[in-house]
């Protein structure tokens, strides 16, 4: 009976995994005191890392010529993540801020801008901002967030190995 139940179990959780998402796709338009701001964000699962990208484009922008100077998406779990990137090299990631992934001092530009990093979290919905002195834009994108399935499947697993290795030596 014991065997069954772990084989049962096993199988769920490879369903499970065999339907998670390998890319997720996320459009949204920021506002605020800025001005509307497009954010096309993608993240995308390449050998178990997750690559987010998002283009920035700011469109109906009338503070400060409709440019932008630094952009933000929330890390409220303080998720670790590395391989930032910016299209333009003026903007830099700003390193200090543990809460947030921050690119910011570039030179102001109404042109499109892709940002990108890469984590081993699945993405979720977090806060996200874009910048130009005191003028802010605000809404929500992808971000890192442990998504509560998978995590409970790979408790799952562990509890199966387990199971297996305590069967195996009786």
């Amino acid at each position: 009976m014991a065997k069954r139940i772990v084989l049962i179990a096993a199988v769920v959780m490879l369903i499970g995994m065999a339907m998670s998402a390998h890319a997720m796709a996320y459009n949204s338009i920021l506002t605020g005191t800025l001005g509307n701001v497009n954010v096309n964000a993608t993240a995308t699962l390449t050998g178990g890392i997750w690559d987010y990208v998002y283009v920035v484009s700011p469109t109906n922008v009338p503070a400060l010529n409709g440019q932008l100077h630094s952009f933000s998406i929330g890390n409220p779990g303080l998720f670790p993540y590395f391989g930032t990137a910016s299209s333009d090299p003026t903007f830099t990631w700003a390193s200090t801020l543990v809460d947030t992934v921050r690119w910011e001092n570039g030179l102001p530009t109404s042109s499109p801008v892709t940002f990108s990093f890469k984590s081993i979290y699945e993405p979720g919905y977090v806060d996200c901002s874009a910048q130009n002195g005191g003028h802010a834009s605000t809404g929500k994108t992808l971000g890192m967030v442990p998504e509560p399935i998978s995590m409970i499947l790979g408790s799952l697993g562990l509890c199966c190995v387990a199971g297996l290795k305590r069967l195996r030596r009786k």
